[in-house]
């Protein structure tokens, strides 16, 4: 059974567009200097890092990552070689992340829910996987492939918060547009049609594209835009290969600590599972309660390290696998970085480590 938690929203979810300005919490480690290994704990085989732009939806990116890492376990295939027809979709997932979702008897899967920025991880793989028992596969609504650009990290990732950017002027734009003058309806579907095919490589008639920014929200825009009624089929959907998992929480009443979080994390990765941070905080000042955290953000584990000084002084480091892209990770040692900062910000709060975990 799914143990009672709490499901954190908050209202604003850190993009990578930003990363670059501010470590968020996290610090850098070089362990190739002055430190050596003692201890390590790594889940091997995880997924390919995936990047969620400037959208804000790091929630639905870590638990499509989650859901890619059991599948390819339970069906003994290589992770980084996962197709996308097998991959849970991070677009759909995102429309799973309200927190009122998670307490109704059923969720309704291709209701046009919306996608949300900035939602509940622990909601997100509750109401998609669980309660809905799938979710549209990669392949069919790929955000990967729809912001995919050639070039360099650093120019791929310019060029994508540039499409979105562009996309989001473009709907505030619609918003003023005098919806009685004809011509200038038809002028801006044109106009935003050809920069659709420019950003996203995708082609919509005038019609479509003006049903699509008739939407209530910029939200609604885009799930109108790049989720196709087709990936709504059951043919199209993906599901926990073991249907004897389940999402586990720690701790699951009152908080916990340090030392108590910590050994927890290498317990479940001692069981080549990756554990999820659900809500942490990159507020400048941690508040006391993490409902109060302005500006937060999700990502996974996937790896301990204790390392230690010639002098025997040692600290503890943890792997994140984030939501920012490939080149986030080579410009923090691969994700190791110091593991009492990060779990600082989690507050040691109720459900503030969350897993997936068969059954026995």
């Amino acid at each position: 059974m799914i143990h009672n938690q709490l499901l954190i929203i908050f209202l604003l979810m850190i993009s990578p567009k930003i990363f670059a300005s501010s470590n968020y919490g996290f610090v850098d480690v070089n362990t190739t200097s002055e430190y050596t290994i003692s201890a390590e704990q790594t889940v091997l085989d995880m997924p390919n890092y995936r990047s969620e732009d400037s959208l804000g939806i790091c929630f639905a990116d870590t638990v499509a990552t989650a859901v890619d890492k059991a599948n390819c376990h339970t069906l003994k295939i290589s992770c980084s070689q996962m197709e996308d027809r097998d991959k849970a979709s991070t677009l759909d997932l995102a429309s799973f992340g309200n927190n009122e979702d998670s307490s109704k008897s059923e969720v309704l899967v291709g209701s046009a829910k919306n996608i949300s920025e900035g939602g509940s991880v622990n909601a997100a793989m509750i109401n998609a996987m669980f309660k809905a028992g799938h979710v549209t596969n990669e392949n069919c609504a790929s955000f990967d492939k729809l912001v995919s650009k050639p070039g360099s990290p650093a120019d791929v990732q310019r060029l994508q918060q540039y499409a979105w950017t562009r996309l989001k002027e473009n709907y505030k734009q619609y918003l003023t547009l005098n919806k009685n003058c004809t011509s200038c309806l038809d002028n801006f579907a044109a106009t935003a049609a050809e920069q659709l095919n420019q950003d996203f490589g995708i082609k919509k008639d005038p019609i479509d594209i003006l049903k699509a920014f008739a939407q209530k929200s910029y939200l609604k825009l885009i799930d109108q835009l790049f989720i196709d009624p087709e990936c709504r089929k059951v043919s199209q959907q993906v599901r926990l290969a073991n249907p004897n998992q389940t999402l586990q929480v720690f701790p699951k009443t009152g908080k916990t600590n340090y030392a108590q979080s910590l050994q927890q994390i290498k317990t479940v990765l001692s069981t080549d599972v990756p554990v999820i941070i659900p809500a942490y905080c990159t507020d400048d000042k941690i508040p006391s309660n993490i409902n109060s955290c302005v500006a937060g953000h999700s990502f996974l584990i996937s790896g301990y390290r204790k390392v230690c000084k010639a002098n025997n002084t040692c600290r503890d480091l943890v792997k994140v696998h984030n939501s920012w892209g490939q080149s986030w990770q080579e410009q923090h040692n691969g994700g190791w970085v110091d593991a009492k900062a990060v779990l600082e910000r989690t507050n040691y709060e109720q459900g503030s480590l969350s897993w997936l975990e068969e059954i026995k």
